[in-house]
């Protein structure tokens, strides 16, 4: 599952894996990965655990011989149907919150990363920091009148931007 992860870089790529999975009948990845990407709270997780229900119920039977033929393609076609729709209704707010997140060049939201939400606070913290350190040795600048000092800062300014900028490449927000 880590290999099809990396692979799903945006909200769109995974409505589309998930489409996939379920269109080639691979109906056992499909819910693992609704349920690795999906928030516990989020309004498809009745819908899923439902679907998943009749799914097994319909597998069961089929195996123990109890329904036909028929009717067991019809309630796959039916879950197919289901399990579609909700692959297309999903968004952001209903995915895990560590499962989609910023990677650098992505957008807020759409890119899976390898970051923690921990990680991801951290970073924030040390944009913030960086920003008013930035802020402040720029004021320096317009204080200071002596060259010696004056160069030294500039340096400490264009090493702050760099960090600056390493940090919001991290997070994705560039």
């Amino acid at each position: 599952m880590e290999n099809t992860n990396r692979a799903l870089r945006t909200l769109r790529d995974l409505q589309k894996h998930l489409k996939q999975l379920v269109a080639e009948d691979e109906f056992v990845k499909a819910f693992a990965l609704f349920e690795q990407v999906f928030n516990d709270d989020s309004s498809v997780a009745n819908t899923l655990i439902s679907l998943q229900g009749q799914y097994n119920s319909n597998r069961k039977q089929q195996n123990q011989g109890t329904i036909s033929d028929d009717f067991a393609a019809r309630t796959f076609n039916r879950i197919r149907i289901a399990l579609t729709d909700l692959a297309d209704r999903l968004e952001t707010e209903d995915l895990n919150p560590d499962f989609l997140q910023l990677a650098p060049g992505g957008n807020p939201g759409n890119v899976v990363s390898n970051l923690s939400a921990i990680e991801r606070q951290g970073l924030l913290n040390q944009l913030d920091i960086l920003q008013k350190k930035r802020n402040f040795l720029a004021e320096q600048l317009i204080i200071i009148n002596d060259p010696t000092q004056k160069f030294t800062v500039q340096v400490q300014v264009e090493e702050t931007d760099r960090q600056i900028q390493d940090t919001k490449t991290k997070l994705g927000i560039l």
